[in-house]
């Protein structure tokens, strides 16, 4: 007897557990799906890492991003086997500590934290209002050869009128990070929406650069609430697990 009520149990379990999940089927209406950033390992046609070009200064460009114009951005893309960068102020003339390669082995940004502070940006197209939009990317600390210093550096990430904060990493003096992933979620408030890049950090000026690779993001729903008619599957199938269970004890 004891067997077979826990049998019957069991198929009720089974029973109300296959309910549940149909409900769940039904209310949801949640997916997840990339949102197209182009290049986000700002890769270049440029054979030698330098500066951006940012308004009055002639440098390298990045295909899909544009280095903020008329602020004299200071930021550069360094190419793999490249560790010096022409800049404005000379050829080969700013390299950083510990030569730090990219994660993919690619090209990487470094952006000064202080010092010509300007943004690197890239319109975001066919965003769905209302849209979780999470931004993963990776970044990291270092500091420029010449200067000393320790210095703390973060990014300040922007989604239309939304900005959020990395963390902050602390760089000793002449050093480097390291790399750290990071993960940002904002919601769309239009189907265009322009993102940005911008570092911040102290002390004022050099030597303090944050790096920046790996760019991408997707877009999902909120949790769906679920629908009456859900509710009532839901409902009815704990119902009749309960029916069950009945029906057993009375014979």
């Amino acid at each position: 007897m004891k067997l077979n009520l826990l049998n019957t149990i069991a198929r009720g379990h089974k029973v109300a557990l296959a309910t549940v999940a149909i409900a769940a089927m039904a209310a949801a209406t949640a997916y997840a799906s990339p949102i197209n950033i182009h290049n986000g390992g700002f890769d270049t046609s440029s054979n030698s890492s330098s500066e951006l070009s940012n308004g009055s200064y002639y440098g390298a460009t990045i295909s899909g991003w544009t280095n903020q114009q008329n602020v004299n951005a200071y930021n550069f893309v360094f190419v793999p086997g490249d560790s010096s960068a022409n800049s404005s102020y000379g050829h080969n003339n700013v390299s950083l500590y510990s030569n730090p390669t990219s994660p993919d082995r690619g090209s990487f940004l470094a952006m000064d934290s202080d010092f010509g502070q300007g943004s690197v940006s890239q319109e975001i197209n066919h965003l769905i209002v209302g849209d979780l939009v999470t931004v993963n990317f990776d970044f990291a600390g270092a500091q420029q050869v010449g200067a000393s210093g320790a210095s703390t550096d973060y990014i300040a990430v922007s989604l239309g009128g939304q900005t959020l904060d990395t963390q902050t990493l602390d760089d000793s003096n002449h050093g480097f990070t390291g790399w750290y992933s990071e993960s940002l979620t904002f919601t769309a408030t239009n189907t265009n929406e322009l993102l940005s890049f911008l570092s911040v950090g102290t002390p004022s000026g050099v030597p303090s650069f944050v790096l920046l690779d790996g760019v991408k993001g997707s877009q999902n729903a909120p949790s769906p609430v679920p629908e009456p008619e859900s509710l009532v599957l839901l409902a009815t199938g704990l119902l009749g697990l309960g029916g069950v269970v009945r029906s057993r004890f009375s014979k």
